[in-house]
């Protein structure tokens, strides 16, 4: 049985362990907090129980690092994501890709501007159907109200062109029912066409983010 993927990508610390723990049920003990503690690595978890249980394919999670940094190497970490689907993920596999944004963060910063930039380039017009933008974090203390404010300016002046081209804006509650509304509307949608990143890692793409050629 084919497996279908779905990428999890964010900022440092938007969540991305936390979602991938509440929706394949596999625990929060291996959650990875921040730069620090967390890892560079990309990690694939696989869901079979869980998928099953919601009337899917068995489904495999790749958590990919943030692909830009203040405390880590940008450049790294964006080749590491572009070489890891080259080899890993065949046409057809890939379900979607959910991005990560805490919704306690009350500014965007240079780091997410551009880290937002390089997401919407890595993936292209053709995969932003298959893109759900999911706010992190409405547990963290923020009223509720003034989180309602953040995500409709966060709609209005950053999100717009990403859900123009066809990407969603969705909240995450931190838990099974919530993360599983996000998967199954990626599930429903056709699987995605080869990233723009990945055709174009040898054709420009990381010199025109970085400066510099692969």
């Amino acid at each position: 049985m084919t497996k279908n993927k779905t990428r999890v990508m964010g900022y440092s610390g938007s969540g991305k362990s936390t979602f991938i723990a509440e929706a394949s049920g596999t625990g929060h003990s291996n959650i990875h907090h921040g730069v620090a503690n967390g890892s560079t690595s990309i990690i694939r978890t696989d869901c079979g129980k869980h998928s099953l249980a919601h009337g899917s394919a068995p489904i495999a999670f790749v958590e990919t690092p943030s692909l830009l940094d203040d405390d880590s190497e940008d450049f790294n970490n964006l080749t590491s994501v572009v070489e890891w689907m080259k080899k890993n993920i065949v046409d057809g596999e890939l379900a979607g890709i959910i991005f990560l944004h805490k919704i306690s963060d009350n500014r965007m910063t240079g780091t997410h501007v551009k880290t937002l930039g390089t997401f919407a380039g890595l993936c292209g017009p053709e995969v932003m159907k298959n893109v759900i933008i999911a706010t992190t974090m409405w547990e963290a203390g923020v009223p509720e109200e003034r989180a309602q404010e953040r995500l409709s300016e966060l709609i209005q002046d950053w999100f717009c062109d990403l859900i123009e081209k066809g990407g969603k804006v969705e909240i995450f509650r931190q838990n099974l029912t919530s993360a599983w509304q996000i998967i199954n509307y990626i599930l429903k949608q056709t699987p995605c066409a080869p990233l723009q990143g990945v055709a174009a890692a040898k054709r420009g793409f990381f010199s025109r983010v970085f400066g510099r050629k692969n």
